[in-house]
């Protein structure tokens, strides 16, 4: 009885290993590719990001596509990377202590169809002190960028514009003020 259990499990075991493919290098090859893509994709996202709160936007310059645009938060804004840069040097002269705290960063690969591409998908919050209002503001950021030829094509922001009035606003106080009176 032993000796038969011993053949069957020698059998089995004969039968695993021959079944076991041995891993195609082109396939492995191909998968650290990707992968080096991936990770060069996010790289070039969070440089992007880290010149938005340093303030050295000629780095855009550098990763950006010539034809580069940004779009949002509305369905109408879209700018060319010059005058995206125009506009963040105007933020930069109101808002003081800006930061930017990633959430989570996805590199993405579309195979095919009209989106077909490279894309990391950053989601985080800016904030930054507004300083003719006198008020800090931190907002939650969604944004999709395109990466084409290892430079960022376009890039869509997604945030609450309602939020960012509501925190200049003295609404906020207004708020907290009465919610403090009625305890």
């Amino acid at each position: 009885m032993k000796m038969r259990n011993l053949f069957t499990i020698a059998l089995l075991a004969g039968v695993l290993i021959s079944c076991t493919t041995t891993p195609d290098p082109a396939i492995a090859e191909a998968e650290a590719a990707a992968k080096a893509k991936a990770e060069a994709n996010v790289a070039l996202v969070q440089q992007f990001m880290d010149a938005f709160v340093s303030g050295e936007t000629d780095v855009w310059r550098e990763i950006c596509a010539e034809d580069f645009v940004t779009l949002g938060p509305g369905i109408e804004s879209e700018l060319t990377l010059e005058e995206y840069i125009e506009n963040v040097a105007g933020l930069r002269e109101a808002v003081d202590s800006m930061k930017s705290e990633t959430i989570a960063i996805l590199p993405h690969t579309v195979e095919e169809g009209d989106l077909a591409g490279d894309y990391v998908f950053w989601w985080g919050t800016n904030s930054g002190y507004f300083i003719e209002e006198g008020k800090s503001v931190k907002l939650m950021i969604h944004t999709v960028y395109q990466i084409e030829d290892g430079k960022i094509k376009w890039d869509a922001d997604y945030w609450d514009t309602g939020d960012l009035k509501r925190q200049l606003s003295d609404e906020e106080k207004e708020e907290k003020k009465e919610k403090e009176e009625a305890t």
